[in-house]
């Protein structure tokens, strides 16, 4: 109920190793533009979801967030919406380091 009022996003991306970083570069200069964009927006609640260790996400071919009926991750990063009927836009690789992609995305929320 709480979340059925707010703007959610959710930001699938690489798991950080014991090195603090993950194993996809272009998650990380995605997150560093997703939260640039997000501190000049309207507030939104954002869920940061790793998919696992590089091995885990592409050898199981049976990842839950691949097989999720609404989710269908193809690829990270992902950056996508979420209302009270699931995922409606989403942002996917090098789409979440563009600007105005993550601009327009945040204009579906409104």
């Amino acid at each position: 109920a709480y979340l059925e009022k707010k703007k959610v996003l959710i930001f699938f991306h690489s798991t950080p190793g014991a090195s603090g970083h993950g194993w996809a570069p272009d998650c990380k200069a995605a997150e560093e533009v997703i939260m640039s964009s997000l501190s000049a927006a309207a507030p939104v609640v954002l869920f940061m979801a790793g998919v696992g260790d590089l091995t885990t996400w592409s050898s199981f071919h049976r990842h839950p967030y691949r097989e999720h009926q609404q989710l269908q991750l193809t690829d990270v990063p992902t950056l996508l919406t979420w209302t009270k009927r699931g995922p409606s836009h989403r942002l996917v690789g090098k789409d979440c380091q563009d600007p105005d992609k993550i601009a327009a995305l945040l204009d579906h929320l409104n």
